[in-house]
C-alpha cells in the first residue's frame, strides 16, 4: 500500500498587505469593517456621538448623549450644556450678573460680582466690616 501525502497550503496565504487593507477597510476612510457606518462611502466612518440642542446654541446636553451613525434632528456633535433652555448659557459663555451659571462652570456671578460695604452714617464711606457682593448696590 502506498501513502498518498496531501499537503494544505492555506487559502489566504498569498493575499497581499495591501490587498488585506482594503478588504478590512474598502472605503478607505480609516474605519474597519464592522464600525463603519457605511463601507462604502469615505465620507462616513465611525458612529459618534450627539447631543440634543433644543435652544440651538451649538451646544448639547451631555445626558441625553446618542451614539449613532446618523445625527438625530436638532442634534450637535459638541455636549455639555448645562441650561439647554436659554441660548446664552452654555460652557465658556460670558458670565452675567443675572444670578444663574451662564458659562456651566458650577459657579454662580463670578467674575461679575461689585463689593459694597454698609454705609450706616451716610458719610459716603462704607463700614471695613459687612461687606457684601452683589450686581447692584443693595
Amino acid at each position: 500500500m502506498k501513502w498518498l501525502w496531501l499537503f494544505v497550503l492555506p487559502g489566504c496565504a498569498f493575499i497581499s498587505d495591501s490587498h488585506e487593507d482594503w478588504r478590512l477597510d474598502p472605503d478607505e476612510d480609516g474605519v474597519p469593517v464592522g464600525e463603519d457606518c457605511n463601507d462604502a462611502d469615505p465620507q462616513i466612518g465611525a458612529a459618534r456621538a450627539w447631543y440634543p440642542d433644543a435652544d440651538g446654541d451649538g451646544i448639547g446636553r451631555q445626558e441625553d448623549e446618542q451614539i449613532l451613525c446618523i445625527p438625530p434632528e436638532g442634534s450637535v456633535t459638541a455636549g455639555g450644556d448645562c441650561d439647554d433652555s436659554d441660548d446664552t448659557t452654555f460652557p465658556n459663555a460670558d458670565e452675567r450678573c443675572d444670578g444663574a451659571d451662564n458659562d456651566c462652570d458650577g459657579e454662580i456671578d463670578e467674575g461679575v460680582l461689585t463689593p459694597f460695604w454698609p454705609d450706616s452714617d451716610n458719610d459716603g464711606y462704607g463700614s471695613p466690616t459687612g461687606r457684601t457682593e452683589a450686581c447692584e448696590a443693595p
